[in-house]
């Protein structure tokens, strides 16, 4: 391989590293759309471990997930983790569309397992004092995009500011 064909074999590598989060993302939102007909701010529950006709790249095969499709563009949202109970512990990360964390929820989370709210605030709100107790919320999440999505194991509810 000459130096232009390696420049041009490897900027075709990068381009796939750095574009499979986002695809990844697409991918399972377009699957729940097609498939279930959700769309942003649904909560879909698989009752069932996924399959690779979910399209979810980072997806493992034994626990069955909770996917929502959060859009902040109209304003903050309040997302609600139960806590754990004898029979059930809720865990996953809420993350960006490049699949970028913003934080967890469950035993390695912010809310330690005993659940709370979580004010999901748009890009263009970057600050909140602590006293500010919009939706009630115990945390707050500020994304990068307006776009977030909610991975993990149980239930979840889900309220308008």
């Amino acid at each position: 391989m000459n130096p232009q064909e390696q420049m041009i074999h490897r900027r075709a590598v990068e381009a796939a590293v750095w574009g499979m989060p986002i695809e990844g993302t697409r991918g399972l939102l377009l699957a729940v759309r097609s498939d279930l007909g959700a769309d942003w701010n649904d909560i879909i529950y698989f009752s069932k471990p996924m399959e690779s006709r979910h399209r979810f790249l980072t997806a493992n095969n034994q626990v069955p997930y909770v996917v929502a499709s959060l859009n902040t563009k109209d304003g903050p949202l309040v997302l609600e983790v139960p806590g754990a109970s004898d029979k059930a512990k809720f865990f996953g990360s809420l993350v960006d569309v490049w699949d970028y964390p913003f934080t967890d929820v469950g035993p390695a989370g912010a809310d330690k397992d005993n659940g709370g709210k979580f004010l999901l605030l748009p890009p263009w709100i970057r600050r909140v004092g602590r006293s500010n107790r919009l939706g009630g919320a115990n945390f707050f999440v500020t994304g990068v995009t307006h776009l977030l999505l909610q991975k993990a194991g149980l239930r979840l509810a889900l309220t308008h500011c």
